[in-house]
């Protein structure tokens, strides 16, 4: 039994017709003949009631019916399911941020975006620390990650599109001397005696380094302490222990105790939607695709 004898058997059976079945198939009646005998005597049994006038089913060709038209029905839609996520209209895809950070001006806007043109791809949103987002990557676990460029730029195998510019600035208790400045007012070298608040490498690699390269340029060696996690930075910062200098995007940046104040001298932070190039999810162009229309 095969594809074409059940699609012969539902036609003839729907048509009560040998002829208008062949029609129906664009198939000529002698083939739609032998396909139904062979059908039987794959079986055994005969499912046709045949007569010069008319063509019926037998008992036994009616139950036959009943179950093989609904398993014929499922088989189809088994065929078109799998080739929509052949062509990644069906599926998943994972998307890995840095934790700390809110996502509602870029992130989530575009999520939303293509879920509502492709709704049969299901978009999973992931949060994890710095080292375990890059690892994800690597391992294909992370289909994409939202993060500042700059972070995976060296990284083998990642490509990205740039999709957002993120300001950098201070975040300054609200109650700080400083805190009242207007955006671009702010000059890093008028925190030359803060303290600021960083990470060390096993936490976000770079931070620290970066941090004083930005304060070396404007003509100070930073005061420097480390936070294990972000918990303990924001503790530290509730204590008034330090500051720190963030993008935009950073989750303090939300709070009503704490003041961010532009720092233009710092310029701006690429935020780009990363991929690991090897990763062989179907759905991965169509996310791409979409991402690059309305990347920066």
């Amino acid at each position: 039994m095969d594809s074409i004898q059940i699609s012969c058997f539902i036609a003839v059976a729907q048509t009560c017709s040998f002829s208008r079945a062949a029609k129906l198939l664009y198939k000529s009646q002698p083939v739609v003949s032998r396909q139904i005998i062979a059908l039987e005597n794959d079986l055994g049994v005969k499912l046709f009631n045949r007569s010069a006038r008319s063509v019926s089913l037998t008992d036994a060709g009616q139950i036959f019916y009943k179950r093989i038209e609904k398993i014929s029905s499922d088989y189809e839609n088994l065929l078109e399911t799998m080739r929509s996520a052949q062509t990644g209209y069906l599926g998943e895809i994972r998307v890995y941020v840095h934790s700390g950070h809110v996502y509602a001006s870029t992130l989530v806007p575009l999520v939303k975006g293509f879920e509502k043109k492709y709704p049969n791809i299901r978009v999973v949103l992931n949060s994890s620390h710095t080292r375990d987002v890059k690892r994800a990557l690597d391992d294909m676990q992370a289909d994409f990650v939202y993060a500042r460029w700059h972070d995976y730029s060296q990284i083998k195998d990642a490509e990205g599109c740039i999709v957002s510019r993120l300001v950098l600035g201070a975040l300054l208790p609200s109650n700080h001397p400083l805190a009242s400045k207007t955006d671009g007012a702010l000059s890093i070298s008028d925190l030359k005696d803060e303290t600021f608040i960083t990470y060390p490498d096993n936490v976000v690699p770079g931070h620290s380094r970066r941090l004083e390269r930005w304060c070396m340029d404007n003509g100070f060696e930073p005061n420097m302490i480390y936070a294990p996690d972000t918990n303990t930075a924001l503790l530290w910062m509730e204590a008034k222990r330090g500051i720190a200098l963030v993008n935009q995007e950073h989750i303090f940046t939300r709070y009503s105790e704490f003041s961010f104040v532009e720092l233009p001298e710092l310029g701006t932070e690429d935020g780009a939607i990363i991929w690991n190039k090897n990763n062989d999810n179907h759905s991965l162009d169509l996310f791409k695709a979409y991402v690059e229309k309305i990347t920066i």
